[in-house]
């Protein structure tokens, strides 16, 4: 057990003087010391239990660093991002917008020069006549009819 041990930890990492955080390098080294206790022969209980302190301990530090970033893009989020709630334009604010509108619609109507677009209207519900009822209505029976009558030679 103990080989693999030393297989999968490299050389560098297995010295025992790590001296924890820096603050001057990005990636961390991570404690290795307990590992390589309990591959000298150390009691493999207490050094499982110092390993998930230091665990522990290391979720804790994150856990704030993490606090922290969200803090500050909370702030800065505010200040610069884009806002997702609606504007509230006050009564002559409206009233000014839908004046210019206004303006801008005279303005091209009267570049058009008096032409109007041609308007098409909407047709009506179409009715039938008494009298084209009166065809349709034949001829479904004619339809009826002969269906019948082929039902009945069947018969």
């Amino acid at each position: 057990m103990a080989e693999l041990f030393e297989r999968s930890i490299p050389q560098s990492a297995r010295s025992a003087d790590w001296t924890g955080p820096t603050t001057s390098s990005p990636r961390r080294e991570p404690p290795r010391h307990l590992i390589q206790s309990a591959i000298e022969g150390g009691n493999s209980m207490s050094n499982l239990a110092g390993v998930v302190r230091l665990l522990k301990k290391e979720q804790d530090r994150l856990t704030r660093e993490l606090n922290r970033i969200g803090a500050a893009l909370a702030a800065f989020g505010k200040a610069y991002g884009k806002g997702t709630g609606t504007r509230k334009l006050s009564k002559s604010a409206r009233a000014r917008i839908a004046a210019a509108q206004r303006a801008r619609w005279a303005k091209f109507r009267e570049s058009k020069g008096g032409q109007q677009s041609k308007v098409v209207p909407i047709r009506g519900k179409r009715t039938l006549s008494a009298a084209g009822r009166r065809k349709f209505a034949a001829a479904q029976r004619a339809r009826w009819a002969k269906v019948k009558a082929a039902e009945k030679k069947t018969a």
